[in-house]
């Protein structure tokens, strides 16, 4: 009989401890990011509004699950995983921000079989990463799903069907370009809009009169800059204010630039061509978009009314290039600068003040021969007066800077890595991870004595020492407790393991970075791996966000006794 008590008691024990896993799921939910995207097949912003909205509403009705950031890439193929978004949600993955990814299906996620297959049966386990796609009803926390042959059919699948889409499209397009009145895809050229068929470029009115100043001007030599200089004088819209007004949206664009000009100077369709097969992309061929050569384009001649003849664009597009072969010496001079002085801090940079990115620029030193030495970064916010006036900042000083910085965080992390091996060495100190241990091993010992009190109680009941309702009122009590230490039991070893995975990057982080100490020599890969952002104010100077600062914080926490309550 008291055998048969005793199960009746752990199963009680059993229910209870299934109630403090579900009470523990709610108060440690899993941080989960929300992948959207779209293809570059005619999908629609209204789509990707829906498929976010589902995934929103997904992760809102699993108590286990909790929102932490939405990442959605418009426009992008899933045929490769170079995308803006995907690659933020990877560097969130990987420094332990994200623990869940939710997808509407594994077509979202991507449509390359391999590197899906990658991801999702290799790189999240190793990084106890969840994996959920909704519609295909795919979670990686069930055994059934992880062992499945499904996942890797539909992934081939859909590696098919997009390579399959994208090889009909292609041929479509190229059936349809052939026909007489084909036209290119995308908007009209500057100074020209769509008659109401969509099948002839119309001439504008409204901009017509400065695209043939531009014309006009080039004709008579004048350089880009200095068309770009008169354009701004005289107050004319660019394209892209002149698009925004006809749209009825807010003129953003500052104004002229060379790119802008330049581009309507080479723009064959402004002598009456439509020359269509301009741009192409195949994806089945895992060709990315590139601009082709003239020989490759169909050209349909006297197509619409020209802004310039054929004779005079080729007198205007001889002298720009006669010009930058006798200033450069050779027309492929930019190109060269551009990787001689390299832009070593690209898309760090940004303006405190203004909110905005900062661009890099490559300024002379040496006026005789015109070559470029160096680069500073610049910010252009309404032509200087916004509130950051304008700033210059010399990536050189900005190096120097930046090197002196990491070298002062891995020389910190050093030390404190340090003091983490003596705390763990001796066992004294204010250590969190010894800390949880110690109070595990007290409610060990503290649910043992209960059990036994459990026991030695149900003893003096069958002897007659307690009658029924003392022996209910007490066992109720010692349930409670049990339940209770449990409970704190559990946390504990949560906490006890999180410790232990921060102590362990920590370690592996600081193991990495070693061989960099007392080392200022610049070091761009060490740079892009460490450095999130680098932010310039008038006021505070420059501020480095450094990607590993949240490990490095969660150590000085436990070093310093901030784990432990």
């Amino acid at each position: 009989m008291a055998r048969k008590s005793r199960r009746a008691r752990n199963d009680a024990a059993t229910n209870v401890a299934a109630v403090d896993v579900q009470i523990k799921k709610k108060e440690n939910l899993l941080r989960t990011a929300a992948y959207g995207r779209l293809s570059v097949e005619g999908e629609t912003d209204e789509s990707l509004h829906t498929q976010m909205a589902m995934l929103y509403q997904f992760i809102d009705s699993h108590e286990d699950l909790k929102l932490e950031d939405s990442y959605s890439d418009n426009g992008y193929s899933g045929t490769d995983f170079d995308r803006p978004e995907f690659a933020r949600l990877m560097d969130d993955v990987k420094s332990g921000r994200i623990e869940c990814i939710v997808v509407k299906d594994l077509s979202r996620f991507g449509r390359d079989y391999l590197e899906t297959g990658y991801y999702i049966e290799t790189l999240f386990p190793h990084l106890n990463v969840r994996f959920i796609a909704v519609t295909d009803e795919f979670d990686s926390s069930r055994d059934e799903d992880r062992n499945s042959l499904t996942v890797p059919i539909k992934n081939m699948v859909n590696a098919m069907y997009a390579k399959d889409i994208s090889r009909k499209i292609c041929a479509s397009r190229e059936n349809i370009k052939r026909r007489p009145d084909s036209m290119p895809m995308g908007t009209a050229p500057f100074g020209y809009v769509f008659s109401d068929d969509k099948k002839k470029y119309l001439v504008d009115n409204e901009d017509a009169p400065t695209v043939r100043a531009i014309f006009a001007w080039a004709r008579l030599g004048v350089r880009t800059k200095e068309i770009c200089r008169r354009l701004d004088l005289i107050g004319v819209s660019t394209p892209g204010q002149s698009r925004a007004k006809k749209a009825g949206k807010e003129i953003t664009t500052p104004g002229w630039r060379n790119d802008m000009v330049y581009k309507v100077l080479i723009h064959p369709g402004y002598t009456g061509d439509v020359c269509v097969g301009r741009l192409k992309q195949a994806l089945y061929k895992s060709e990315p978009a590139h601009w082709t050569s003239p020989e490759e384009w169909t050209v349909h001649t006297n197509a619409h009314e020209p802004y310039i003849t054929r004779e005079d664009r080729e007198k205007i597009l001889q002298l720009l290039k006669e010009r930058n072969t006798t200033k450069y010496g050779k027309t492929d001079y930019h190109k060269e600068q551009r990787e001689k002085v390299k832009d070593s801090l690209s898309g760090m940079v940004w303006c405190a003040d203004c909110g905005h990115r900062m661009y890099y620029t490559r300024y002379i030193h040496d006026y005789v021969t015109l070559k470029k030495t160096g680069g500073s970064y610049i910010c252009p916010q309404n032509g200087g007066k916004a509130a950051c006036g304008g700033r210059v900042v010399y990536e050189d000083f900005l190096k120097i800077f930046v090197m002196d910085q990491i070298n002062l965080l891995i020389r910190s992390m050093c030390d404190r890595k340090k003091m983490l091996d003596k705390i763990n060495t001796s066992g004294g100190g204010k250590n969190a991870l010894l800390s949880a241990q110690k109070k595990m091993m007290a409610l060990q010992v503290k649910i043992s004595e209960t059990e036994a009190r459990k026991t030695k109680l149900y003893e003096d009941y069958a002897d007659g020492i307690l009658n029924a309702d003392d022996y209910q009122s007490i066992r109720e009590q010692y349930i409670a407790e049990s339940q209770r230490m449990q409970n704190d039991l559990e946390a504990l070893e949560s906490k006890r393991r999180r410790l232990e995975k921060t102590i362990n990057d920590y370690t592996q982080i600081v193991k990495h970075l070693e061989q960099y100490l007392d080392n200022r020599d610049f070091n761009e890969e060490l740079v892009h791996e460490l450095v999130e952002r680098i932010s310039i104010s008038n006021t505070d100077g420059i501020e480095i966000t450094f990607k590993c600062a949240d490990v490095y914080k969660q150590i000085e926490e436990m070093t310093e006794g901030g784990e432990e309550e």
